[in-house]
């Protein structure tokens, strides 16, 4: 090591000078602005990116056609070993276990911020050790893409902190490269340093290689060393293709694995964040000539340029230049679209209805997609609202509920057949979703509540003791699992009650009977399993209902007509909106004006005069369909007349 006269650093050093002195009033003030950087900066992802949406929305389509992958977690050795075997397997492991927090409010933020704020340090360490003090302002560049990354929702946490490993070693090499002048010792931890890396990091850790022979290359000017680093690299990748069963076109030809051509503002984004700490260190060395050339240009610049050299305009220039990246940022690249199909989705599996149309009630109905539909009749009927709002959104029969391997495309598939009673139907979803989506929490929650109102415990059990390991739903595993202790058959659970209640005491044979083709036996299925359903529990109202917007949906208003007495099993208030028009329209329409039997019940006389508008509507137009479209788009829109007659619905609200 090299001895340092005087106790003077070295000029690749000196940036570091005022690293033991007490702080400054610029330090203090710099600390100052990082710090309200950052609050607003957690509060931004907190209420604007909420990672929340993110921690359900596995498998969930953007409107950009992208699914988001969330990891699955696992606490115990059994799942660490899976990690442990492969190079960034590590890391992706620590990623997997800091996501499942975006389950709470708070920390889920916390921890995205975080990841922010070490790349602001490391820039700033970074800067400061090459001498430019005066540019340490360009420490908020990398939060600033990294948000950028953070508003497309389909970033993973893993990215970013492979990102921060990195880059830890690395400053840390420049460092001590800039005080320890010896070959030998730098190449021997430079090895050890990129093979550690390799393992906890895989191919990312080329950003170290880079960066390191970078500094060797053009600041030290030792072109040996550096050129044995990016051999070395050459080496490393090769040894690892071997040892870990590695195809060689992956470990050359896409080393980052985190840049796919169809992200393209999150390939930007990160692509940039490489890219800015390269920069940083290739202009290590000249950083004295861009030091002389602005004060040349400075002085020679007259008052003015005296003006723009002194530090409070730096200060100032600075601070607008940052504030205005900074909104910028928060304003032009959030991907509104992807929050609220996340947020909807959210709501959804929250089970909080009523915030959920409220939610999908803020935006035009094309706007969102089928998948958001399932969820949105389900929230209608737990508002009591299935039979007088379903027509204000777009509708399809396969919208309404699906089975088996059709259902897990539906976040909320399994849960519909479930609280349907269908009991069966719901353990196949739900097992077919384990085996293409993997263990996650809800489904091994669905299938530890399917197994108990089976009355099979242990293999509710199994379940249950898979789930006791994940973050998040150990309490309500556990909990389960001691009252089975006490109660196999939770008898007085009531959640566990009323499903029982429900479920069909047999299974249902379905044949093809005479249909001609694939979708009318599709119809006849599910006809048949919501009858079922109801002959197994006449007061089932959830299967009453969907039933009836089956119905609806396949345009058979003399079935909804022939059903209208089953309302005697319920406590509607009145009939509802829909199926007064499908009985009234079925009536006009269909039986030469003969009024529907609907026991003691009466129709709303406002409703009356809308079928015989709708009925006017027809006969004015003689026969034209475009003209009968978009009449009823804009005086009904929202109708199931509309409907009936056109086979469309929703409007824009």
């Amino acid at each position: 090591m090299s001895v340092v006269p005087d106790g003077k650093f070295p000029s690749n050093f000196r940036g570091l000078a005022g690293f033991g002195r007490l702080p400054g009033r610029g330090t203090v003030l710099s600390g100052i602005l990082t710090c309200t950087f950052f609050v607003l900066y957690f509060f931004y992802v907190r209420e604007c990116l909420d990672p929340r949406l993110l921690y359900h929305a596995n498998k969930v389509a953007l409107p950009s056609g992208q699914l988001i992958e969330f990891p699955i977690f696992m606490q115990g050795a059994g799942f660490l070993k899976e990690f442990l075997v492969r190079p960034g397997g590590p890391m992706e492991y620590v990623a997997a276990g800091c996501c499942q927090y975006y389950y709470y409010t708070h920390l889920g933020a916390l921890i995205l911020t975080a990841v922010a704020l070490f790349l602001c340090l490391l820039s700033d360490w970074l800067i400061r050790i090459s001498g430019a003090r005066g540019c340490r302002g360009l420490r908020f560049v990398p939060p600033l893409l990294l948000l950028i990354a953070y508003n497309q929702y389909t970033f993973h946490l893993q990215d970013c902190m492979v990102l921060i490993a990195v880059l830890i070693p690395a400053v840390s090499y420049v460092f001590v490269a800039s005080r320890w002048h010896r070959a030998t010792p730098m190449l021997v931890l430079f090895i050890v340093a990129a093979a550690g890396l390799y393992y906890v990091a895989s191919g990312p850790y080329l950003l170290f290689v880079i960066l390191c022979a970078s500094f060797e290359l053009l600041t030290r000017r030792r072109y040996g060393l550096g050129g044995t680093y990016l051999l070395a690299a050459g080496v490393i990748s090769l040894l690892g293709s071997y040892f870990f069963r590695i195809p060689l076109g992956d470990a050359y030809l896409r080393p980052f694995g985190i840049l796919p051509l169809e992200e393209t503002m999150k390939a930007l984004a990160f692509s940039a964040l490489y890219l800015f700490f390269v920069l940083v260190v290739i202009a290590l060395p000249f950083r004295q000539r861009l030091a002389r050339l602005a004060s040349v240009v400075s002085s020679r610049a007259g008052m003015l340029g005296k003006c723009c050299s002194t530090e409070k305009f730096k200060i100032a220039c600075g601070l607008v230049v940052l504030v205005a990246g900074s909104v910028s940022v928060a304003l032009y690249t959030l991907d509104k679209d992807a929050r609220r199909v996340l947020r909807a989705n959210y709501l959804a599996r929250m089970e909080m209805w009523k915030e959920l149309l409220e939610e999908v009630d803020s935006y035009a109905s094309w706007e969102y997609p089928a998948s958001v539909t399932l969820d949105v009749n389900r929230a209608l009927f737990e508002t009591d609202q299935l039979g007088s709002r379903m027509f204000r959104y777009p509708q399809s029969p396969s919208r309404l509920f699906e089975t088996g391997a059709k259902a897990v495309s539906y976040k909320g598939g399994c849960e519909v057949l479930l609280k349907l009673g269908r009991i069966n139907e719901a353990e196949h979803t739900a097992l077919e979703s384990l085996e293409m989506n993997g263990a996650r929490p809800e489904t091994l929650r669905q299938l530890a509540i399917i197994y108990i109102v089976k009355g099979q415990p242990e293999a509710a059990r199994v379940f249950l003791g898979a789930l006791s390991k994940d973050i998040v739903h150990e309490p309500w595993a556990k909990d389960y699992l001691r009252r089975l202790d006490k109660d196999p058959l939770l008898s007085s659970d009531p959640q566990i009650q009323e499903l029982r209640s429900v479920m069909p005491r047999c299974d249902m044979l379905v044949t093809s009977s005479d249909a001609t083709n694939t979708s009318t036996k599709w119809i006849d299925v599910k006809e048949a399993i919501l009858l079922a359903l109801l002959a197994r529990n006449r007061n089932n109202r959830m299967a009453f209902e969907y039933l009836m917007a089956y119905y609806l949906l396949t345009r058979q208003p003399e079935k909804v007509a022939c059903n209208i007495g089953r309302l005697d099993d319920f406590d509607y208030p009145a009939i509802p909106e829909h199926y007064a028009e499908a009985i009234l329209l079925y009536g006009y329409r269909y039986r030469g004006g003969r009024h529907i039997d609907v026991g003691n019940r009466t129709l709303d006389k406002r409703i009356d005069e809308r079928v015989r508008e709708v009925l006017e509507v027809l006969q004015d137009s003689d026969g034209d369909q475009e003209a009968i479209d978009g009449i009823l788009a804009a005086r009904f829109p929202n109708s199931y007349c509309r409907y009936l007659l056109t086979g469309t619905s929703g409007g824009a609200r």
